[in-house]
C-alpha cells in the first residue's frame, strides 16, 4: 500500500480509520470495521469481503469511497463480467481484472449477476491465489492475489447457488 495511506492508518488507528473514512455513512459500525480490515489485509493473507444489501443501503457509496481512498490501488468490474473480462481482455489479450488486480483491491459490483461458470475463477483466485485458464488448446495456470470486496443485491435473485459452499469446496478439495 502507498505510504500516505499507511501513515494515515498509523496516525488514526484501526477504529480511527474506519470512522474517518466511513464516518459519513449511517449504519452498523461492524461493517465499517470489516471494510477497514479487508482494505488493510495483505495480498499474501487477504480478507475477502462480500457485502449483501438491498438497493439504497450504501454499497455503491462504499465502492466509491474505497476507490477514492485507495486511488490507483483499486480495480472494479460489474455485473456484465465474464471469464473474458475477469481473466483477460478478449479484444486486446491483456490481463483481466482478476489477473491485473494482483496485489490490489478488486471491487466486484453485483457479483451475484456474474454467470456461475465465470464466477468459478473468482472462487479459485480467492481460495488458492491461482486458477487454470482453459481456452481452446491453451491450458495455463496463472497466479494472482487480489483482495476482493464484492457487492450483491438480494432483491433480484442473488446467487442461485451458495457462494460460501462453493468457496469452502475449493478450500477443501480444490474444486466445486
Amino acid at each position: 500500500m502507498n505510504n500516505t495511506i499507511s501513515d494515515f492508518a498509523r496516525r488514526t488507528g484501526f477504529d480511527g480509520f474506519a470512522q474517518d473514512v466511513f464516518g459519513g455513512m449511517k449504519g452498523n459500525p461492524f461493517v465499517k470495521q470489516a471494510l477497514t480490515a479487508a482494505l488493510f489485509s495483505r495480498p499474501e493473507a487477504p480478507l475477502h469481503l462480500l457485502i449483501v444489501g438491498n438497493p439504497g443501503t450504501g454499497k455503491t457509496t462504499i465502492k466509491h469511497i474505497a476507490k477514492k481512498t485507495f486511488n490507483g490501488l483499486t480495480l472494479s468490474a460489474g455485473a456484465n463480467s465474464t471469464k473474458a473480462g475477469l481473466l483477460f481482455n478478449a479484444r486486446s489479450g491483456t490481463p483481466g481484472i482478476l489477473l491485473s488486480g494482483n496485489g490490489k483491491i478488486v471491487l466486484l459490483d453485483e457479483m451475484d449477476k456474474i454467470a456461475e461458470d465465470d464466477i468459478e475463477y473468482c472462487y479459485e483466485i480467492m481460495s488458492e491465489g491461482k486458477c487454470t485458464i482453459a481456452a481452446g488448446d491453451i491450458q495455463e495456470e496463472v497466479e494472482s492475489r487480489p483482495i476482493i470486496i464484492a457487492f450483491c443485491n438480494p432483491a433480484y435473485g442473488s446467487f442461485v447457488y451458495s457462494p460460501l459452499d462453493k468457496l469452502a469446496a475449493y478450500r477443501l478439495h480444490g474444486q466445486p
